[in-house]
């Protein structure tokens, strides 16, 4: 299991902000995800306040993180991985043009 730490902590701010209602299922931004991504984020959104809004004595942070579950729901991730997948794409096919030809 790969675990990621953030150089922050930003995780109930940007779980706050994919909760909104402008995003909320109905919205197009969730019908191009799985429904376990959204359960996700759910149960990620109420795990992060809970922690946050503890004691400033017991306060806990919400990070590390599996690299997994910020795929599913943190938006950067999600675009990262995506231009990742698009770039290797790209050189599989450069190399194989390139390679094809000679």
């Amino acid at each position: 299991q790969m675990l990621v730490f953030p150089g922050h902590e930003y995780t109930l701010d940007l779980l706050q902000r994919q909760m909104q209602p402008s995003n909320l299922p109905s919205s197009s931004q969730w019908s191009r995800h799985d429904p376990s991504t959204f359960f996700e984020l759910a149960g990620q959104f109420f795990i992060a306040g809970h922690r946050r809004n503890l004691p400033k004595s017991n306060r806990l942070l919400t990070v590390p993180s599996a690299m997994k579950k910020e795929l599913k729901v943190n938006p950067y991730m999600r675009s990262l991985k995506k231009r990742g997948e698009h770039l290797m794409t790209a050189i599989t096919v450069w190399y194989k043009h390139c390679y094809d030809m000679n």
